[in-house]
């Protein structure tokens, strides 16, 4: 986990459950009742989790030891922020980093890193040091103090101090000697060994010996800890998360270091309810401040974060990320595991160097110094990341110690976009559904008197747009000529459906169907959607050429199709229970293709362009919390990411619209963003 400071917007699927069961019960309910809608239970149900696709369970910040699974940054997700990127390269004072990039099935990542760039030659780079020590004083009596008490007989700052992450060692990675140096080091030398052992060989990036602060006291109320048994006769207190964060953040402000420094906040033999330790920045007065906060534990049998096996975990990683949440990849798997969800996603999918192995005992190595015993955090190479074929490190080698044996896995991770805001004005709740190649936006917005209506969005104006005389319109896709598909609720709460074009309604309602929902249009004005006829089963229907024809899947006893590009391609979903889960299909000239995002356990596909490219929302079961999770997804040159918004509609033009949620506000909104397709994930150029 890393920012403890949140920006404007909080957007991401897992986050929002509360909200979105309450809000979107009424929301789409509204203004009518469930008794109301019960002629016509699938289809107003398949339309509400087309917008507000349901979830189960809410990953929880809080957890005992073994609930955050033995990782030492926590989980990433559950502090997803948009916004908070720090994307400009100026970011005033601040340590000294270097920044590049590496492509990888056509999308181009940007990292930064500390130090300089080693393939423009020998450079060394000493980077000052404050370590911060804390000492909590607990309501019960109890005082745990990083200054003073001992661990393993030295207190955790002489521990961090005298070991390989400070003073030198004389490192060898698979054979090769790489350096005697400090260990984040010998690691980034070994990491780009391709350019250090050619033309840098005096490159180094290093950690000035520490100045010490004095210890910065926090008193505990009983109810913000849990004291551990630790096994030696001993506790381990867990201080709630967030304030263990506020309290680094205090200890951060009062000591007042210079962003050119790295602050290291130790709290000794005490860990948080999610992490043990992370690396993060925070503003500073004139520039950007990185900082480390880390728990220091004693040498136990069976426990793997010893001594500076957190700090060494949290100094790699600084080293690679310094910025955090920065430097994002195409996603990755955990070392020994191989998921098509990339579990990265616990951590955004960032550069974690050591998350790669915190799930193993081999990702822990034991070093016999000349000041003792250290257990060091295992940290993979850049080329675990990229997959390339061939590693740039120190004897082609993944990681620094060859735990890594290849690089990661093909998996699915997410991607990174930044979404321009669309909220109606005064409205409770805005929802961007479709989206032409000239920008026009259309969708949903609930006023605050709980009616629901259309709305357009064109360069910034709104307008209205309601069906005549019903308390409910919804506006779901609108073509090149500007003709809008929708449809809206009648007094019986039934919807049928219409295409809006020059100030006029035009009925599009299946012949003999009891209800009638409009999902798609594309420019040749065909239209697609979904229909009941007097007994609750949903079909699909296409409108082309001035004539209906069902459309049903062979992948259930029920259809929806959501969208149609200018070829005559459909997307819809398939399900035999419209609260069920459902599966996903492609529909054209070849007939229907199946699409379920492997390992999902439910696929929407909302929204197909003339690419044969689409996107929408799937769920998954998160083995961390033990939740089913909500994400939405799209297709790049075949390839499929995940997003963390809800993904409705798209243009041919790279762009697509969707949900959010503003978490200040506390009002869910829609967006529009372009897809990074051959650039910064971060930027979205």
């Amino acid at each position: 986990m890393r920012k403890s400071a949140y920006a404007m917007i909080r957007i991401g699927l897992s986050h929002f459950l509360t909200f979105l069961v309450v809000a979107a019960m009424a929301f789409i309910m509204a203004p009518v009742s469930m008794a109301q809608l019960a002629p016509s239970k699938a289809l107003p149900d398949s339309i509400r989790n087309r917008l507000f696709p349901p979830q189960i369970g809410l990953p929880s910040d809080q957890g005992d030891a073994s609930s955050f699974g033995g990782t030492i940054d926590g989980n990433g997700r559950a502090k997803r922020v948009v916004g908070d990127q720090l994307t400009t390269p100026n970011r005033g004072l601040t340590i000294p980093y270097w920044s590049d990039s590496f492509s990888y099935r056509g999308i181009t990542y940007k990292y930064d890193m500390v130090g300089t760039d080693p393939k423009r030659g020998s450079a060394t780079t000493i980077v000052e040091t404050v370590i911060i020590p804390m000492r909590f004083v607990f309501e019960n009596g109890l005082v745990f103090d990083a200054a003073t008490d001992l661990t393993d007989g030295q207190t955790s700052v002489q521990g961090m101090i005298n070991s390989p992450v400070f003073q030198n060692y004389d490192f060898t990675s698979g054979g090769t000697h790489v350096g005697n140096t400090q260990y984040g080091d010998a690691f980034q030398r070994a990491n780009f060994w391709d350019s250090v052992s050619r033309k840098s060989r005096n490159y180094h990036v290093l950690l000035g010996q520490p100045t010490v602060a004095p210890a910065f006291e926090v008193f505990v109320p009983n109810s913000l800890v849990t004291f551990i048994p630790e096994g030696n006769g001993d506790v381990l207190p867990q201080i709630d998360e967030d304030f263990l964060q506020q309290a680094t953040l205090d200890a951060l402000a009062q000591a007042n270091i210079s962003p050119q420094k790295l602050a290291i906040v130790d709290w000794g033999n005490v860990f948080g309810t999610i992490t043990l330790g992370y690396h993060r920045n925070r503003p500073a007065t004139v520039g950007v401040q990185t900082y480390i906060a880390t728990s220091y534990h004693p040498r136990i049998p069976f426990f793997r974060f010893q001594d500076i096996a957190v700090f060494s975990h949290e100094v790699l990683e600084w080293l690679d990320d310094p910025f955090s949440d920065d430097n994002f990849t195409p996603g990755w798997d955990p070392v020994f595991n191989s998921y098509p969800r990339c579990l990265s996603q616990v951590t955004d999918d960032w550069l974690e160097v050591g998350d790669v192995f915190e799930f193993t005992p081999q990702g822990f190595v034991a070093l016999n110094t000349a000041n003792g015993i250290y257990h060091l955090q295992e940290g993979a190479f850049l080329d675990y990341f990229t997959r390339s074929a061939t590693s740039r490190s120190v004897n082609g080698q993944y990681s620094f110690f060859g735990v890594a044996g290849s690089p990661s896995a093909p998996c699915i991770g997410h991607l990174e976009i930044q979404p321009t805001l669309i909220e109606y004005p005064n409205a409770a709740i805005t929802v961007a559904v479709g989206i032409n190649d000239w920008g026009q936006v259309v969708g949903i917005f609930v006023d605050q008197s709980n009616i629901v209506h259309g709305f357009i969005y064109d360069r910034g104006r709104y307008t209205q747009l309601d069906y005549p005389g019903s308390l409910y319109t919804e506006l779901n896709g609108i073509n090149n000529l500007g003709q809008i598909a929708g449809y809206y609720l009648d007094t019986a709460g039934l919807p049928h459906s219409f295409v809006y074009f020059q100030g006029r309604f035009f009925p599009v309602n299946f012949p003999g169907a009891a209800d009638t929902g409009a999902f798609g249009i594309n420019s040749r004005g065909d239209i697609v959607g979904a229909y009941d006829l007097t007994q609750p089963i949903t079909h699909g229907f296409a409108f082309q050429n001035g004539q209906f024809r069902p459309i049903d899947s062979p992948f259930g006893s029920q259809t929806e199709v959501l969208s149609i590009n200018d070829f005559g391609d459909m997307a819809g979903v398939a399900y035999d229970d419209p609260n069920g889960p459902t599966h996903g299909f492609i529909f054209g000239g070849a007939g229907f293709t199946s699409f379920d995002l492997p390992g999902a356990l439910t696929t929407v596909p909302n929204a197909i362009n003339n690419q044969g490219e689409h996107g929408g929302v799937f769920f998954e079961y998160d083995i961390f919390f033990g939740t089913i999770d909500g994400f939405g997804y799209v297709t790049i040159n075949g390839n499929t990411y995940a997003l963390y918004y809800y993904l409705i509609g798209m243009n041919n033009r790279n762009q697509i619209v969707g949900n959010a949620f503003n978490f200040i506000t506390n009002r869910r909104i829609g967006f529009v963003a372009t897809l990074p397709t051959g650039s910064n994930p971060r930027d979205g150029n």
